[in-house]
Parts: C-alpha cells; sequence; structure tokens
C-alpha cells in the first residue's frame, strides 16, 4: 500500500432511500457537504443499450445510501 492508499472500510451502515421523507432527510444532508460520492449500478456497461438498476450516494466512509 502506498502512502495515499487507506485501507478500505469493509463495514459501513447502508440505508435505502425508498420513502419521501429519507429522501428529503438526505437532500438535507447532502446540502451541508461539501463533497460527496455518486455511483450507479447499471445492467450493461454499453451506455446505449442499459438499464439504470440503482444509485449510490455516499459522503461519510462509515454510511452509504
Amino acid at each position: 500500500m502506498n502512502k495515499c492508499e487507506k485501507p478500505i472500510n469493509k463495514e459501513f451502515e447502508k440505508i435505502n432511500v425508498n420513502t419521501e421523507e429519507l429522501f428529503n432527510d438526505l437532500l438535507k444532508e447532502l446540502k451541508e457537504q461539501t463533497i460527496f460520492s455518486v455511483d450507479t449500478e447499471t445492467t450493461s456497461l454499453s451506455p446505449i443499450d442499459t438499464d439504470l438498476v440503482g444509485i449510490s450516494i455516499a459522503y461519510n466512509p462509515q454510511i452509504t445510501y
């Protein structure tokens, strides 16, 4: 591992945003952040022949949405 690499935290809380209230809570939290990560899950690597099946958002190494 080089100096820039940090150990990957494999244990974290996963929050399923499946209500309007949870979505609004997430938006409120994101507005307070200076940086966050967004990842998409699709059915294919081809940008033309794919369907979006999920979105992950994280701003804290211990929690993902």
